[in-house]
């Protein structure tokens, strides 16, 4: 979707994750958990990344789901629990191998 259609990846990704955690904090929702993706760190082989690394993604897709998170975690206050969790990436193998 992201090289499909930029503007609709930084909405869906980008933008609305922060307007739903909006309307939810608004609705007395307690916890809202945002599912990012292990793309914002970029493209990696062979390497381990934790919470504390570095994010240096520099495509659409893992750029719109760091702008999600940050959306997201920015209205979290005592009332209103924020979470990101990134979920691994799936990509294509053969262009993966093809690379290297």
């Amino acid at each position: 979707m992201a090289e499909f259609s930029p503007a609709m990846n930084f909405i869906d990704n980008g933008a609305l994750p922060s307007y739903l955690a909006y309307e939810a904090k608004r609705a007395g929702v307690k916890r809202f958990i945002y599912a990012s993706s292990c793309s914002v760190y970029g493209y990696t082989i062979n390497e381990l990344y934790d919470e504390d690394s570095p994010v240096v993604c520099s495509y659409p897709y893992g750029i719109s789901k760091l702008q999600g998170e940050r959306g997201v975690l920015q209205l979290g206050d005592e009332h209103f629990s924020t979470m990101a969790i990134r979920q691994g990436t799936v990509c294509d193998i053969a262009r993966a191998l093809a690379s290297i």
